[in-house]
């Protein structure tokens, strides 16, 4: 007895009429095959169900357990097969747009990552996790406009159709797969947490106006950091440089990790005009004794020839400066998302109510 064709729609509908066995586009040239054979015992619902080619279906048919040669697909490794296909496709990283009866090849999958892009990503000496989840939003069909939030695969908000328009040649460039690399930054990003008069949370922003590389815009404070750095030198290092940014002695300065909480995504580099894979992990400062001068709304650090300009927004703030969204809207978005527009999970950096007009 066949599958039902409710059955049929649902599996040719998960796997994108794709064969679960050599991946292959069948388009209406596809089969719904029994794992355990019914002869055998086999149900006709969907968890033994497999959707294959014309050919492999053949295949795992014709095998002579009588007189074998080589090795049967077994029910477990076929389940496996089926099973990662159908991840695959939900996940982005095979061809889900594709029109039935189309034959043509598809790429690999996942898309295939150049030698040296993989040597840049093994150079950051990332978990296994993180690893894994920043693969796959460089194969992902949608390159470059997915972004990972801790795992959580969304659009990445940066891509508007106007920076899409401008960026294409820069992205053609830089492709995963391409004889160029994408640069990889591994950012520690410094967040100072503030409240105002009224006990609203507020996070501390440096204005980037350098000649040439400046961002124009405000920015949260960083620090990228280097291969192979241990934890304790990390956090030295992150106090050391915001010490140095806001003009303190590095003893005032304490810096702790937010664990498990980080963005991955690309975008181009707008001082330097490349594209970059920035991986942003999430750090909190504590500031024992910050300055008066720091509890200005908007504040400045005068240097030997120039300026510093610093701002405290409200996390909703952020949304509306549009400088800002044109250059960080993954950052933005990564936070809110992360820690809630309250971010209740930010330790506060200075003492309650320091922010003053």
């Amino acid at each position: 007895m066949p599958f039902s064709p409710a059955t049929k729609a649902r599996l040719f509908i998960r796997c994108n009429r794709l064969c679960c066995l050599c991946g292959k586009q069948c388009g209406t040239n596809i089969e719904a095959a029994h794992i355990i054979p019914e002869a055998q015992g086999g149900t006709n619902d969907k968890s033994n169900a497999i959707p294959l080619c014309f050919d492999c279906h053949q295949e795992i048919g014709a095998y002579d357990s009588s007189h074998p040669r080589g090795n049967s697909f077994t029910p477990a490794e076929l389940r496996a097969r089926r099973d990662r296909v159908y991840k695959l496709v939900e996940s982005g990283l095979l061809p889900v747009s594709v029109q039935w009866g189309d034959t043509r090849p598809i790429p690999a999958v996942p898309r295939r990552l150049s030698g040296a892009l993989l040597d840049r990503l093994r150079a950051v000496a990332l978990d296994v996790a993180m690893y894994e989840d920043v693969v796959g939003i460089l194969g992902h069909a949608s390159f470059p406009k997915m972004m990972s939030l801790s795992g959580e695969r969304v659009f990445n908000p940066i891509w508007t159709d106007a920076l899409w328009h401008t960026e294409q040649r820069v992205v053609a460039t830089f492709r995963p797969d391409g004889p160029t690399p994408l640069r990889v930054m591994p950012l520690d990003v410094l967040l100072i947490k503030g409240e105002d008069r009224d006990g609203r949370p507020c996070l501390l922003t440096y204005f980037s106006s350098k000649p040439g590389s400046g961002w124009q815009a405000f920015l949260f404070p960083f620090r990228q950091r280097e291969p192979n750095e241990s934890q304790g030198a990390r956090l030295s290092l992150d106090a050391e440089d915001i010490a140095a940014f806001l003009g303190l002695s590095h003893d005032s300065v304490s810096v702790s990790t937010l664990e498990d909480k980080y963005a991955a995504g690309v975008k181009p580099d707008f001082g330097y005009h490349d594209l970059v894979l920035y991986l942003f992990t999430f750090c909190s400062v504590a500031l024992t004794s910050p300055p008066r001068w720091l509890s200005k709304q908007d504040a400045y650090f005068r240097l030997e020839h120039s300026e510093r300009r610093f701002h405290w927004f409200h996390p909703e703030e952020l949304e509306h400066d549009a400088a800002a969204m044109r250059v960080n809207a993954d950052l933005i978005r990564a936070i809110h998302y992360l820690f809630a527009t309250t971010i209740p999970g930010v330790p506060r950096s200075v003492p309650p109510r320091f922010l003053r007009e």
